[in-house]
């Protein structure tokens, strides 16, 4: 059984002269970069092979990619507009070990600086497709995401405070206006890709400007749910209260430590069901002892759908100004 991702997927959008510009260019970095197979040929929308020495037609609206590896699934060219194209490539793992995806992880970190340095990149993500699906997708960033490729001026509109975004990543390569990023890059198997990335990819969500983050339904790897597990829990259900179809949790996060995600997607299940055990819910609301507390975990609460609350020196609750 597989201890890793059942595959990684590079998508890229690519700008250059035409479709046989932008694949002519895809197919000679790859064959100088190390960690992936070079191309071996090439079909088009006619599904006609040709070896990879032949000139692609340029009018052609779709190109597949061969490569000689039986783990290399085809890399797929599209155009969505002029000069515009997307560009795919699937690594499989099958019943390998985690670990026979290095080189190919570090491939495709070679593999967008080339095309960086071409000039063709636009951005680019390499995402995993196991392991890493139960933190909050943030945006650019995703979840489970290795490489980042993205033009400096869409961090700066996604991130009220740049410092943990940069923070979030082990390395980051300047290539003219773009920036790669890459994290946990020798990090393959499950749970361990979750247990290196969890601390800074929360300290990013914090970052994220209102309205960008995004919880889904987790997916847990063997081993995930314990990581997401360790520690004092940050919220504890206190209860349903029927007279105003409200669902409270008890807020706890002393100085020095977070919300846990495992909590925030227990409060997030509820505020986005709007029920529990059959019964209405209005509202999810998370109390804290003081307000600093509840303005620390303010961002995330209300990305998942849950009002801060506190509770002043004679004991009345109230919401922090701005949860509405």
């Amino acid at each position: 059984m597989s201890d890793g991702p059942a595959m990684l997927s590079l998508d890229a959008e690519l700008e250059a002269a035409d479709l046989a510009a932008a694949v002519t260019l895809v197919m000679e970095a790859c064959r100088e970069v190390p960690g992936l197979p070079a191309p071996r040929g090439w079909r088009g929308d006619d599904e006609e092979a040709h070896p990879a020495t032949e000139p692609v037609n340029k009018a052609l609206h779709g190109v597949t990619l061969a490569f000689g590896s039986p783990h290399e699934d085809g890399a797929v060219f599209r155009g969505e507009e002029p000069r515009r194209f997307t560009f795919g490539l699937d690594s499989r793992q099958d019943d390998r070990p985690a670990a026979a995806l290095r080189p190919t992880l570090h491939g495709m970190a070679a593999l967008l600086t080339a095309l960086a340095m071409r000039g063709v990149l636009r951005r680019a993500v390499v995402r995993r497709l196991e392991g890493g699906h139960c933190l909050p997708v943030l945006p650019l960033v995703e979840d489970a995401t290795h490489l980042l490729a993205c033009p400096v001026q869409e961090i700066e509109g996604s991130y009220t405070d740049p410092a943990p975004f940069a923070a979030g990543w082990d390395a980051t390569e300047k290539q003219g206006a773009l920036r790669i990023h890459r994290r946990a890059m020798e990090e393959l198997g499950n749970p361990d890709f979750l247990r290196r990335i969890l601390p800074t990819h929360m300290a990013m969500a914090r970052a994220a400007r209102p309205g960008t983050i995004r919880f889904y339904p987790p997916r847990f790897a063997e081993g995930e749910f314990a990581v997401l597990e360790a520690g004092e829990p940050t919220l504890t259900g206190i209860g349903y209260d029927a007279s105003n179809g409200s669902y409270e949790f008890a807020g706890h996060i002393p100085s020095g430590t977070d919300l846990r995600c495992l909590d925030l997607l227990a409060a997030w299940r509820i505020a986005s069901r709007g029920e529990i055990e059959g019964r209405p819910v209005r509202e999810v609301r998370a109390v804290f002892m003081d307000a600093e507390q509840a303005r620390r975990g303010a961002p995330l609460l209300r990305a998942a759908g849950v009002i801060p609350c506190w509770e002043d020196g004679t004991g009345h609750r109230r919401r922090l100004e701005g949860s509405g």
